[in-house]
C-alpha cells in the first residue's frame, strides 16, 4: 500500500526539460529508475516519483509502513521538488493543495491512512515499519508540563518549611520559673 501526493505544473508554466527535471530530482537523492522518473530508496521503503500524462505531472508515492523519520524525509523531497519547479502539489487524501507549512498535517494524514489500512486488513507486513501515531500531547507540552508541576512543587514546600521555621523563630520560648521548693 502506497500513500500518494500529485505534482502538477501551474497553468502557463513549460514543463521543465528532462535535463532539469533530472538535475532537480538528482539534486533530491532521486535517481532515475525502471518505470519510473525517479526513485530514492529510504531504508525500510521507496519513495518513487512517476510521470503523468506526458510531462503534464508527477506522481509520487511513498509506502505506508515506513518509519516516521523515512517518512519525513519522504515528505521533505517531494516538497523541495515543488519549489523548485514552482508547482502546484495536492494531496488527494487531504482533498487540498499543499505546502511546505502543511508538513505536519501531510505525516499526520500519511499514519492515519497507514493506521486505517492496518486496521481494515490485520496484515502484520503491512506494519513492518509502521509509523508512530500521535496520539495524545507532544512531547514538548509533555515537557513544559512537568516542569511546571515541578516547580510549583518546590515552591509549596519551601514555603511550607519557611512557615514552619518562621513559627518558630516567632514563638518565644517557654518562661523560666524558678522552683520556690529549691
Amino acid at each position: 500500500m502506497r500513500y500518494e501526493i500529485y505534482l502538477r505544473l501551474s497553468e502557463g508554466t513549460d514543463p521543465p526539460t528532462e535535463g532539469r527535471l533530472q538535475e532537480i530530482f538528482l539534486g533530491q537523492g532521486l535517481a532515475p529508475a525502471k518505470g519510473a522518473l525517479g526513485e530514492i530508496d529510504l531504508g525500510q521503503g521507496k519513495l518513487r516519483a512517476e510521470a503523468y500524462k506526458e510531462g503534464d505531472g508527477i506522481d509520487f508515492s511513498l509506502p505506508l509502513d515506513m518509519p516516521d523519520s523515512e517518512g519525513d524525509r519522504a515528505v521533505q523531497i517531494i516538497i523541495n521538488v515543488k519549489e523548485e519547479l514552482a508547482a502546484n502539489l495536492f494531496d488527494p487524501q487531504l482533498g487540498s493543495l499543499v505546502t511546505r507549512a502543511d508538513t505536519e498535517r501531510i505525516l499526520q494524514s500519511w499514519r492515519e491512512t497507514h493506521a486505517f489500512h492496518f486496521g481494515v486488513t490485520k496484515t502484520p507486513g503491512l506494519g513492518a515499519g509502521t509509523p508512530h501515531p500521535s496520539y495524545g500531547m507532544p512531547t514538548r507540552i509533555k515537557l513544559v508540563l512537568i516542569l511546571g508541576i515541578g516547580i510549583l512543587a518546590s515552591v509549596f514546600l519551601f514555603r511550607t518549611c519557611f512557615n514552619h521555621w518562621m513559627e518558630k523563630q516567632m514563638t518565644p520560648p517557654p518562661p523560666i520559673t524558678s522552683d520556690p521548693d529549691s
